[in-house]
Order: structure tokens, then sequence, then C-alpha cells
């Protein structure tokens, strides 16, 4: 008789250093509602870019959003595009939140850029922040990352009214 349990003698449970089998527990102090409050922080800095685009691009559709995947915790972002040229690329403004795969600890990595909708020209880009996975941290640096994108109002209305940015 081969089996598992006789060919390879009495199994044994152990306990001790089960955490290092998780491959994620989310922080207790990150849920849905800091989440939500992350994106409202970056949206109040980000809409800071309207006025500055529009004052260049008087056709400027502005959306705010934000989205969720298996790969990231949350993407808030602003769409700029214009009403009167469909066919110019959008310009895409936003963070990216990410866990730390290779910290125990839970940390995020946020990531700030500004690309083309479709293209993904990339049109400006922060370095990348690893942040614990707290709170005031993670609102500190959202704002922080925030408020270097809001200093690009010009980049974006001139990538707005770049005709070789066509799709």
């Amino acid at each position: 008789m081969s089996t598992a349990s006789t060919c390879c003698g009495e199994v044994v449970f152990r306990t001790e250093y089960l955490e290092r089998l998780v491959v994620f527990e989310p922080p207790a102090q990150i849920g849905n509602q800091l989440w939500s409050e992350l994106h409202e922080e970056v949206q109040r800095v980000l809409e800071g870019l309207d006025d500055v685009v529009r004052s260049r691009v008087a056709q400027l559709r502005v959306k705010p959003e934000r989205t969720q995947g298996r790969s990231f915790c949350l993407f808030s972002y602003r769409t700029f595009s214009r009403t009167d040229a469909s066919d110019i690329d959008p310009v895409v403004v936003g963070l990216t939140f990410t866990r730390d795969g290779r910290d125990e600890t839970g940390s995020v990595v946020i990531e700030a850029d500004i690309s083309g909708e479709s293209t993904g020209d990339l049109i400006a880009a922060h370095a990348r922040q690893t942040v614990p996975a707290v709170a005031e941290d993670l609102l500190h640096a959202a704002h922080e990352l925030a408020t270097e994108l809001s200093w690009h109002g010009e980049g974006i209305a001139k990538a707005l009214l770049d005709s070789s940015r066509r799709i």
C-alpha cells in the first residue's frame, strides 16, 4: 500500500509561522473608507487643473473617475478631452495605488503620471513612492503626488492641442 500517510510517515500539524504562507493579507487600516478618502483627496487636488487647462483649451470636457482591479487597489484619475476634436487622444492624469508584494508590512506603492488615454504616450511621470499602509501616510503621499501632477496644466493643454496626437 503506497498512500501518502504510509509512505511519508505521520502527519504533524504545526501552527508556527503560518503568516508566511499568506499571499496577501490587507492591512487592517486599509478599508473601503480609506480608498474613498484617498480618491476624494486626489480629486480635490487635481480639480485645480481644470481651470488651467480650460484657459488654453476652450472646448474642454473633464471627467473625474476611479477604478479598482485585481492588480491594483485604486486608480484615481481625471480625463481631459476636447469636445470639438474627438479624434485627439484624451489625456489621463492620475495616481495608481498597488500593494507592495515584496513587503511583508503591507506597504502601498503610489505611481503618478499623465498619459494619453488610447496611445499611452507619457506626458509626465513622477517617482513612485512606497508608503506604509497607514491612513495618515497614504493621504499625505497622495496629496503630495497629486500636487506635483497639478503643476502640469500647460503640458496637458499642449497635448490636447497637438494635432499629431490624433487617434
